[in-house]
């Protein structure tokens, strides 16, 4: 992304939304080609924000530069364990690197691109996200750094998100009360404060993920 664009987009050294992403920079289980992309991704969803809060600063050729962005994006997540060489064609990565690299992909689909739930890709996406989560154990999360339950729960609120009207949306806000269980957590305060260290943005996903929350809860 041009230094110019990211003046732009990026927010003041004093605002909060600089905790953005800085999640997934902290997890040792995240390879730094995965942490490489995220942080593309990060200044993607800057662009958003801005261009829903501050479109003024948006220049023309800007939309088309993200759009294409996007696409280059999404073909980096699906292509990048795949490296050219690798002797092993089905790479075996950690469950939470499989877990953000789908969860990623949905969100690029969910929130940028908007891939409505009930599509093809919406289904496809839903099912890949929960075969990734359903592979990272709370077993494994357990004996685990606490953070890693955060990005975990990240994940969790992309999936019920896209499966918005789907029979899965129950799975993964079933999982969601479990998580929150065994971390303690007990008011959506908590969860949001969590979430604004991986990708989530109050201005444009509180209402969304607050009511997956409270179903949760529920």
């Amino acid at each position: 992304i041009p230094s110019e664009i990211q003046q732009r987009i990026r927010p003041l050294a004093s605002s909060p939304l600089n905790r953005l992403g800085t999640g997934f920079s902290a997890n040792t289980f995240l390879s730094p080609s995965l942490l490489k992309i995220m942080s593309v991704l990060r200044d993607m969803v800057f662009f958003i924000i801005t261009y829903q809060t501050n479109p003024t600063v948006i220049k023309p050729g800007d939309q088309d530069f993200f759009r294409i962005l996007n696409c280059e994006t999404e073909h980096q997540l699906l292509s990048y364990i795949y490296a050219e060489g690798s002797p092993n064609p089905e790479p075996n990565i950690h469950p939470i690197e499989a877990v953000t690299r789908v969860a990623a992909i949905c969100y690029l689909n969910h929130f940028l691109i908007v891939s409505p739930s009930s599509s093809g890709l919406g289904r496809a996406l839903t099912k890949h996200l929960k075969t990734a989560l359903d592979g990272c154990k709370l077993s494994l999360l357990v004996g685990l750094p606490k953070q890693n339950f955060g990005l975990y729960v990240w994940a969790l609120f992309v999936g019920a998100q896209g499966a918005l009207g789907q029979p899965e949306r129950q799975w993964f806000v079933e999982r969601l009360a479990r998580v929150a269980m065994i971390c303690g957590w007990q008011s959506w305060e908590q969860i949001s404060k969590l979430m604004a260290e991986y990708f989530f943005v109050t201005a444009l996903d509180s209402l969304n993920w607050r009511s997956i929350w409270d179903e949760a809860m529920t």
